[in-house]
């Protein structure tokens, strides 16, 4: 009989029959008698030439194998294919049965501590350096709800050439800081990552994530000895963003105390007394370059334009940048000249050639002009002229174009006036 087989079984429950199943044959013991069936791939091979008789046949024998599993009607036996070979699994049959009996993992992992630390140094250090921790062996089960799934060959087959680690949680999301100088009234409002760093290293590594104000930085603190190396990286866009970093770079000198503090709860996360200037510059240097940058913002804000950062400003933009921002604060330019040419209009008056012979007269006019600052053109700009100590060169012949104008429809004559010292003051001021 079939049951003397010597053969591989396997005993499994189909409703309420009991029976065996046999590798090569298939047998249902109904306690009356037996039945014996076709080998499946003999059935397929029979079949082929009439395909709805073998889609038949396929959907019983899956109808048979869903129904065997020991959590029918939430999960039925399937088959699965990996790396060219078949493997029956647990299929879900309806959406309640993951919910019923969700699937998971449970398994036990083996790890090797390094020497002379214990676990929680170990976890520690990994989370510190962000490395994750190897681990050498692992024994891991496929569970349906509270027991193991009854199908695990298909999923120890894909677990053989998994590699396991225990990855550490993420360090802790960017702080939000202050960086602050002792004697600035500003601060810099920075992000600051902490970085992984080597355990051993016994420091903290901060660096800003994004650009802030054109300020970019990077600080290393060893709270042993609390000495804090401070790196920065400078990317203004404006002109504002310029300033506010040299009147940091002016603060951050030698011996002042440079400190970070965290916005949320207002504590200091570090300090240090700097024990170099950050800047190379002279104080000199840096305060002459700070009046330029105000003069500059100050002509941007009258005139409404923006002049670039990245462009060189030549020396002439320089020249026109200081005469606008010193007008803008009613501070006019003072300068030489020596002559003055001019048209002038007489109306029919009397006049005395005494006053074209007068000396130490002062000469004021209105000019409108256009000035170009780094390929920007401001326009139309009112400036206000006084000559001081002027006379007429020829006087003489002043008078004569003078009397022969009053004969003419046109009542104008040329004028040319110089310093009577030969190099006078002269004022000048844009007007705002």
């Amino acid at each position: 009989m079939w049951n003397d087989k010597q053969k591989t079984k396997n005993q499994i429950r189909i409703g309420e029959m009991h029976g065996d199943i046999v590798q090569g044959s298939t047998i249902i013991d109904n306690s009356v008698h037996y039945t014996v069936l076709q080998d499946p791939a003999d059935v397929i091979c029979e079949l082929k030439g009439d395909p709805a008789a073998l889609q038949k046949f396929m959907r019983n024998m899956n109808g048979s194998l869903e129904k065997s599993h020991a959590l029918y009607p939430y999960y039925g036996v399937g088959i699965q294919e990996c790396e060219g070979e078949n493997y029956l699994y647990s299929k879900a049959l309806i959406p309640e049965a993951k919910e019923r009996y969700p699937e998971s993992v449970k398994g036990q992992f083996t790890i090797t501590v390094p020497e002379g630390i214990s676990l929680d140094d170990y976890k520690r250090q990994s989370y510190i350096s962000q490395t994750p921790i190897p681990i050498d062996k692992a024994v891991i089960t496929k569970m349906l709800g509270d027991d193991p799934d009854p199908f695990q060959e298909g999923f120890q087959k894909e677990m053989s050439e998994a590699h396991f680690e225990i990855v550490p949680e993420p360090l802790p999301k960017p702080i939000e800081c202050e960086l602050g100088v002792s004697g600035w009234n500003d601060t810099y409002q920075l992000s600051y990552q902490i970085q992984p760093v080597d355990p051993a290293a016994h420091i903290l590594h901060l660096v800003t994530e994004q650009i802030h104000e054109g300020f970019l930085s990077e600080i290393i603190f060893h709270p042993d000895t609390g000495e804090m190396n401070f790196s920065y990286k400078i990317n203004c866009q404006t002109w504002r963003e310029c300033r506010k970093f040299l009147e940091f770079e002016m603060a951050a000198v030698r011996g002042a105390t440079m400190s970070i503090r965290v916005k949320k709860d207002n504590q200091e996360l570090m300090s240090s007394v700097l024990e170099h200037s950050i800047s190379g510059c002279s104080m000199k240097d840096l305060q002459n370059e700070l009046d330029m940058i105000k003069a500059v913002m100050l002509v941007e804000a009258q005139y409404g334009v923006t002049f670039s950062v990245s462009e060189p400003l030549k020396k002439e933009d320089l020249a026109a940048i200081h005469f606008l921002a010193n007008s803008i604060r009613g501070i006019p330019e003072n300068c030489t000249w020596e002559s003055f040419k001019m048209t002038a209009r007489f109306q029919n008056q009397a006049a005395s050639e005494d006053e074209f012979r007068k000396a130490g007269i002062d000469i004021q006019y209105r000019v409108l002009v256009d000035l170009t600052i780094q390929n920007v053109e401001l326009k139309q700009i009112p400036i206000r002229v006084n000559l001081q100590n002027a006379k007429l060169k020829d006087p003489d012949k002043a008078i004569v174009d003078w009397k022969n104008a009053q004969l003419q429809e046109d009542k104008s004559i040329e004028l040319e006036f110089v310093a009577c010292s030969g190099n006078d003051k002269t004022i000048r001021i844009a007007e705002c």
